[in-house]
């Protein structure tokens, strides 16, 4: 079914064209009755002048062209791109041969043209086969590439020279028509001028539909993005929080295995949700970097804890060799952890016995030099962070290696893999890694495996702990330990009242931003947990209200606990006034943490 603004997108590009060819045929029709009269002269010039200057402004591009093939081939790194250009080289000889043959008079002009050509291509050439295959002497070669950008400037320089000098011949030739001929350029240009302003005029209506077109289109994607996120994290979230509270219940070894199996596949769920969304935001190009200092080694453990059950239940062994230097380093800790995920999360998941091994390892930017384990460092200095992740499963293809960096490009791809994924997940990490100056690796171990190595810069910090903003600076927790949850799906509440009540809180439930806007105003609450999406009146407009209030129930802690996790909802959160943000599906650990940040209990 064709969608009306793709009707009127053709409509006007049918119009475009009406216009354009009936104004073309008219302008020739014209020209053809005046000329004529004068066929001789013109024969003369549209035979043999013309095409000598169409000729030799054809070598100038031959010229750019094989320049472009040249950077294109330095700058992708493939020697085979370099092919394209043999066939330039052949036609610029005879596109000589053929300039000599059409105008005889030109044979003194074009004396020593070719071997000019070939000299530079040979010389470029010689520089882009060291470059392709060795990058890093780029600074060796700096004036040899000086010389080959002289030579094409010398042979350029003489093109035009030449183009001059026959174009002022040429002018002398035209001199003899100009008179009979003015008329007929006078009229052309008129209806030259009226098509080209109509054209123009089409144009930019055209140009306004298409843009408006694909601004809806973008902004109907993002809508649906957010939407399937929230929706999708929302239930999520439910089945995620009644599994932990279960597990609580002294479950049977058999329901413990299902309860086990349930998480499992729940993470498998959120960590797909999380790949899709961030893919979509890396295939527009927008990878935004927000470093901090971190410790590295405690973002390992984190995801390490996470794929705890994964690798107990087939019996691998995970071993960490920190040889980092002391202190924090400085990078986008969500990015860093995102790549780590995945490269930890495909160890394990291709590796039935054995064991995966993490090698943290970081160098000196400017020198290479790998520092000592645990040296003491500057603060403030720049170095490379080496992450290597071994396992001990299949190894890939050496003919494969590459093509598992592209999207989509899954190494079993058959209806009975063994390993399940949508083959975006290794590309995501060669973006991320990019973005931070760095790159992703993989290497067949000789003694069985695969080897993935994630290198970024970063920066070493000291290893102090960074007081709070005064904003959120905890306030002291009074004898009253109750918490307002404000949520409108009935299930999260549930899930979050149990996780409250096991941390020793007791709590309200709210189940939109106007209620829980009257409970925040009429009752005293050590914390409010806020949903963002609701009916009736959402979170951001509840804790703006809340924030209006006087005393402490205006300066009470407001988490956001939302389902909302695209880009720049973190920030929306805290710029509505909220304190912390967590996005669903929520667990207990991650809501203590979110606590812990503002009471000791």
């Amino acid at each position: 079914m064709n969608h009306p603004h793709n009707l009127k997108i053709r409509l006007y590009i049918m119009t475009i064209a009406l216009l354009g060819g009936l104004g073309f045929l008219g302008y020739l029709l014209f020209n053809i009755s005046v000329a004529q009269k004068h066929e001789d002269s013109i024969s003369q010039l549209h035979k043999v002048k013309f095409p000598v200057l169409e000729q030799f402004s054809t070598l100038k591009r031959d010229i750019r062209d094989v320049h472009e093939s040249i950077s294109t081939a330095l700058v992708l790194e493939h020697e085979f791109l370099l092919e394209e250009t043999y066939s330039t080289i052949k036609q610029f000889g005879a596109r000589v041969d053929a300039i000599n043959a059409l105008d005889p008079s030109t044979l003194s002009l074009t004396q020593g043209l070719k071997e000019q050509f070939n000299a530079y291509f040979q010389s470029a050439k010689d520089v882009a086969d060291v470059l392709i295959n060795n990058p890093e002497k780029s600074r060796l070669y700096e004036e040899k590439t000086l010389k080959v950008n002289f030579l094409r400037h010398e042979l350029n320089n003489q093109l035009d020279h030449i183009l001059e000098k026959l174009k002022k011949q040429y002018v002398m030739a035209l001199g003899n028509t100009s008179e009979q001929m003015k008329t007929a350029n006078s009229l052309g240009a008129i209806l030259g001028t009226v098509l080209i302003f109509a054209l123009i005029v089409l144009a930019w209506v055209i140009s306004v539909s298409v843009l408006a077109a694909i601004n809806k289109s973008d902004k109907l994607k993002e809508i649906f993005l957010a939407t399937m996120s929230h929706e999708l994290r929302t239930p999520i979230n439910g089945i995620s929080g009644a599994i932990s509270l279960l597990k609580d219940t002294k479950p049977t070894a058999t329901q413990q295995t299902l309860l086990d199996a349930c998480k499992a596949s729940e993470l498998s769920i959120t960590t797909a949700i999380d790949d899709i969304l961030e893919f979509t935001g890396m295939m527009s190009g927008n990878i935004q970097l927000k470093p901090t200092a971190f410790a590295l080694q405690n973002s390992l453990n984190g995801i390490i804890a996470m794929f705890k059950n994964d690798y107990q239940m087939k019996g691998l062994n995970i071993s960490i060799d920190d040889q980092l230097p002391q202190g924090l380093i400085y990078a986008d800790e969500s990015r860093v952890t995102h790549v780590l995920r995945h490269l930890i999360g495909n160890a394990i998941k291709f590796s039935d016995q054995g064991c995966v091994k993490v090698h943290l390892l970081a160098s000196d930017i400017r020198n290479e030099k790998t520092f000592l384990k645990q040296e003491k460092c500057a603060a403030g200095r720049d170095i490379k962070i080496s992450i290597i992740i071994e396992d001990d499963g299949p190894g890939i293809d050496d003919d494969l290696i590459a093509d598992a960096l592209k999207p989509f490009q899954q190494i079993d791809g058959s209806f009975n893999r063994q390993h399940q994924g949508m083959g975006i997940g290794l590309p995501m990490c060669h973006s991320i890694a990019k973005a931070m100056l760095g790159k992703i690796e993989l290497q067949n171990r000789q003694e069985g495996g695969l080897s993935a190595r994630f290198i970024f810069n970063s920066a070493l910090q000291e290893d102090v702990k960074i007081d709070i903003a005064p904003s959120l600076k905890p306030i002291p927790l009074e004898t009253e330990k109750k918490i307002l949850i404000v949520e409108d799906n009935k299930v999260n509440q549930m899930v979050l009242n149990g996780f409250v009540k096991k941390l020793g809180f007791t709590s309200d439930t709210a189940s939109n931003g106007e209620e829980g806007l009257d409970l925040a105003t009429n009752n005293d609450y050590a914390m409010i947990m806020m949903d963002c999406q609701m009916p009736v009146m959402d979170g951001f407009e509840s804790t703006r209200n809340i924030r209006n209030l006087t005393g402490k129930k205006g300066r009470v802690p407001i988490i956001a606990v939302t389902a909302n996790a695209m880009e720049g909802d973190k920030e929306r959160c805290l710029e509505s006034g909220m304190d912390h943000y967590i996005k669903k599906p929520v667990n207990i650990e991650t809501l203590k943490e979110a606590i812990s940040s503002f009471y000791n209990f």
